[in-house]
């Protein structure tokens, strides 16, 4: 099948920035040797059997960050607009890390809701008091180095209030992973203070879009730093570049699942860009559209996959040839649950849902201040026309007055003149009739005058 036509690389093939330095991330040992320090065997094995639970079990892998990898996969990314989409262009065919990618990776919850970085949670007086054992102001989230201080003083707390500790400690360590003093959202902290609301958060959203803010147009020709859960990155390119995963992403035995325990990582410097570009194919299943210029606009729309799967029987009939009956069957399960996770997920031109309601309530609150001036004006406009009406009204009331007076006086005419010749006849140029005036004493306000000052002071 013919490649559709791609979009242009972000650096030219073969003058991609070199792997000088190594990227910097901010989950560490410490924190997560403090938190098994502060908790009781049952509390620990609960924490790592939760909804949250992956986070401790992929740090007891022992994981070894391969910096070079990730680097050289940043610098064959494709200039893809949406902003929560990256393309890299390895082998013969670009893969994508998005959403969907992440979500199949940490098997976390990602699904959409209102509001997502900024829920509602009260400020009671429990939440008060929390923040006060954890010494962190009640107007800020907790920082890395005051849960791992928290940690080593929190024996004696209650259940629910180690429970919560822990809790921010995979929120601060691997989800918001950020520098170790600084403070997190906490609009998003106060859900601990509801346990059950908390571990049903679709934290997996939330991890995702840090990731993505942190790397999405990073300058890669120095040293940087990526927030949040970097090496869900390494383990994305283990996954789409099976080869190279199995020689170089030390896989354990058995395929454990989620694909993010699957493998525990190889540090070194070692050829990785060679090894990239030698890759003979690579694993497209979680990326089911391709960043074709000329399909941008399609996957922009509100159900970007309808469209695809329209076309989806003349390319699975060129896959049947290769593949076996039963894989080309599993395959197709696995890419209907990914097109209802994508319609789940969809994001517009790099917008989320809730980008996009924002935007329109913007733009409909601003619509109806706009509407509110122009009745304002409207109304203004009304009393200015009413007020000139008045004037006029009275302007032809003085002409009328005068033209009658006229009438009834009669002209003086000089004996020695014609009846039919002007009285001054040389002069009559001159003395063409005036306009009617109004005379208005200037120290009283008029209606309009007193208007224009009553529009002023609104």
């Amino acid at each position: 099948m013919e490649m559709p036509e791609l979009p242009r690389r972000i650096y030219t093939l073969g003058e991609e920035p070199p792997a000088v330095h190594s990227i910097s991330y901010h989950t560490c040992w410490t924190l997560h040797a403090a938190l098994m320090k502060a908790l009781h065997d049952d509390e620990y094995e609960e924490l790592k059997e939760s909804k949250l639970g992956v986070f401790i079990k992929f740090q007891e892998l022992g994981f070894d960050w391969a910096s070079r990898l990730v680097h050289y996969m940043l610098g064959f990314q494709l200039d893809i607009k949406k902003k929560y989409e990256l393309w890299s262009l390895v082998g013969p065919e670009p893969v994508r890390f998005s959403l969907l990618e992440f979500e199949n990776l940490t098997g976390l919850n990602c699904e959409y809701i209102e509001d997502l970085e900024r829920p509602h949670s009260a400020v009671t007086k429990e939440l008060t008091s929390f923040w006060e054992m954890l010494a962190v102001h009640v107007e800020a989230g907790p920082s890395t180095q005051e849960i791992i201080a928290a940690l080593e003083r929190c024996e004696g707390w209650s259940r629910d209030d180690t429970k919560r500790l822990a809790y921010f400690t995979i929120f601060t360590g691997y989800i918001e992973g950020r520098k170790y003093s600084t403070p997190t959202r906490v609009s998003l902290a106060r859900l601990v203070m509801e346990l059950e609301r908390f571990e049903n958060y679709p934290w997996g959203r939330v991890a995702f879009k840090v990731l993505m803010d942190s790397v999405k147009g990073k300058d890669i020709s120095g040293c940087y730093t990526i927030n949040g859960f970097a090496q869900a990155l390494q383990v994305w390119v283990y996954t789409a570049l099976p080869e190279l995963g199995a020689t170089f992403g030390n896989p354990l035995p058995n395929n454990p699942s989620p694909p993010i325990l699957a493998y525990k990582g190889r540090k070194g410097r070692r050829q990785f860009k060679e090894a990239i570009l030698s890759h003979t194919w690579v694993n497209t299943k979680p990326a089911v559209v391709s960043p074709a210029k000329k399909k941008v606009v399609k996957e922009d729309s509100p159900r970007p996959r309808k469209k695809a799967r329209k076309e989806a029987p003349a390319e699975a009939s060129e896959e049947a040839a290769a593949e076996a009956s039963e894989e080309a069957a599993a395959e197709a399960s696995e890419e209907a649950a990914a097109e209802a996770s994508e319609e789940m997920t969809t994001n517009v031109g790099g917008l989320t849902k809730e980008d996009i309601k924002t935007m329109f309530k913007d733009i409909a609150d601003a619509m109806r201040e706009g509407f509110g001036t122009c009745l304002k004006e409207i109304k203004y406009l009304s009393e200015r026309v009413e007020a000139v009406e008045k004037k006029s009204e009275s302007v032809n009331g003085t002409n009328a007055g005068r033209k009658s007076l006229a009438e009834d006086k009669g002209p003086d005419v000089p004996a020695d003149v014609p009846a039919d010749v002007p009285a001054d006849a040389s002069s009559s140029e001159d003395k063409a009739p005036e306009p009617s005036l109004v005379l208005l004493d200037k120290n009283q306000s008029t209606v309009s005058d007193l208007q224009e000052d009553a529009r002023y002071l609104d």
